[in-house]
């Protein structure tokens, strides 16, 4: 059968090649996996801890376990954030079978609210110099705060609640809010803070760290610097630098993972891998910013106006609704403050105003203040689920320079209108006023001429004999017809 072909076999170099690919993948695993050893992983969080943060720090827990490492070090410094990511962090950190290290740093850093429990939960927990620790105290917005140091005595804590009356049996103007109404506020805000303090207690006790201290923290706002943390077993040690705390702790045992198993940390000298931000966490903590966040509404908002004032110019538009959104995901982690909500809303309300009435820039100017005090106030510190320093918020050298730029356009806006109505009319009868005409039919008194304005052929009427190509001036229209008289 000389139509049949026996199949080739496969040629010795091509198998030689598939081998040596399978090796080199096999070994590039190894070295992956061992890449770690010997090594310290850092992961450095300098922000609130809010999605993409909390994303972060459970991905370099999961990094540092991959590879090996012989520790992760997470450097901190946060005013606080949201409580749930706060717990899963926690988790994590509890469930890591590396061992983790959490150092506020640097100088001048501080682990606040949220971030104190973090600082807790770490296998071992270090300080830079002149760093400070706590004011973990949840303060609810909108029910008249959980503030430091503004407690009760015992006997109106425990105070028992009044009935609680129909929703029509409102306090009228000007009167104080109902004694059944503080009660519900009370319990409410018992019943978050002592949660909180049961979750502290539990963190410090599982460590071994000062129990009393971190219900302090929770209750009372209790801080205090670095110093002082060693010296009340809050932290374990300061270090002035990652590679002081890698000496510092060599030889340290700790217990990691759910089972308890004992590991002897080896980190005297060894070298430290920085980890990086995922494309994703990155985005999710930059937009979670609440500088950030402001922004994104504030420029969101002006490019929908644009499109408003301006119908079809389509981009401000779709950049518009496109940058509101995300300002409306970033804010979506943070607390909001329905004041500074409704200023950006009456803001926005003045501007459209603007377009429809002629107030010569007032209500723009009105506006463009609105939308500045409202990007201020929009983020509170603190929320049902969010705990953080007071001083975390909008920082007003992001906002100001905006609220100026607006003011200052609204009222060239104002400027242009008022100069607009002092000028004479550009186009129709009145815009003719004033301009000089050309005879091109002779104008005899009582009868119809023609003269030559702007390019344009206009019957004329005049009281003096006008001669063609006399050089007139346009006193009056009626009609069609001009009047004019001799220049």
């Amino acid at each position: 059968m000389s139509g049949f072909r026996r199949p080739k076999r496969p040629r010795v170099s091509v198998l030689v090649l598939a081998l040596v690919l399978v090796v080199a993948g096999a070994a590039r695993l190894w070295a992956s996996d061992e890449a770690g050893r010997g090594r310290v992983a850092e992961a450095v969080l300098d922000g609130a801890i809010d999605p993409g943060s909390g994303e972060f720090l459970k991905d370099a827990i999961v990094r540092a376990e991959r590879h090996h490492y012989e520790a992760l070090v997470i450097e901190l410094n946060t005013p606080g954030g949201l409580v749930d990511t706060t717990r899963e962090i926690v988790n994590a950190i509890d469930d890591s079978t590396v061992p983790v290290i959490t150092y506020v740093a640097p100088t001048g850093a501080h682990a606040g609210s949220a971030g104190v429990f973090i600082t807790l939960a770490a296998h071992i927990a270090a300080m830079a110099p002149s760093t400070n620790i706590g004011a973990a105290h949840p303060i609810l917005v909108g029910l008249g705060g959980l503030g430091g140091g503004d407690h009760k005595d015992q006997k109106d804590q425990n105070r028992p609640a009044r009935p609680a009356r129909s929703r029509k049996a409102k306090a009228k103007p000007g009167e104080k809010e109902p004694e059944w109404a503080k009660s519900q506020h009370d319990i409410l805000k018992r019943k978050i803070e002592n949660d909180m303090v049961a979750f502290a207690k539990s963190i410090a006790a599982e460590r071994g760290r000062n129990v009393d201290w971190a219900a302090k923290a929770v209750r009372e706002s209790a801080a205090i610097p670095a110093e002082e943390a060693v010296k009340d077993h809050v932290v374990d040690l300061i270090a002035t630098s990652v590679p002081d705390l890698l000496a510092k702790i060599d030889g340290r045992t700790v217990q990691l993972g759910p089972s308890k198993t004992a590991y002897v940390l080896h980190t005297k000298g060894a070298a430290v891998d920085e980890l990086s931000w995922s494309l994703k966490s990155r985005f999710l903590h930059t937009i979670g910013d609440p500088n950030i966040t402001s922004i994104l509404i504030m420029l969101g908002l002006a490019g929908l106006l644009i499109e408003f004032y301006k119908p079809g110019a389509i981009v401000p538009g779709v950049m518009g609704a496109m940058l509101l959104l995300l300002g409306i995901i970033g804010a979506s982690t943070l607390p909001i403050n329905a004041g500074g909500a409704a200023l950006l809303l009456l803001g926005v309300a003045f501007a459209v105003t603007e377009f429809f009435v002629t107030s010569h820039g007032v209500l723009g100017v009105a506006g463009a203040i609105c939308f500045g005090l409202g990007a201020l106030l929009l983020i509170n510190s603190t929320g049902d689920n969010f705990f953080a320093d007071k001083s975390f918020g909008v920082n007003p050298g992001f906002v100001l320079p905006t609220m100026l730029f607006a003011i200052f356009a609204a009222m060239f806006v104002g400027y242009k209108a008022l100069r607009a109505r002092s000028l004479k009319p550009a186009a129709g009868a009145g815009g003719m006023i004033g301009e000089v005409a050309l005879v091109d039919v002779d104008i005899e008194p009582g009868r119809e001429g023609k003269v030559l304005v702007h390019g344009e052929i206009w019957r004329a009427v005049s009281n003096q004999p006008l001669a063609k190509g006399a050089r007139t001036r346009v006193v009056g229209v009626e009609g069609l017809t001009l009047r004019v008289e001799p220049l």
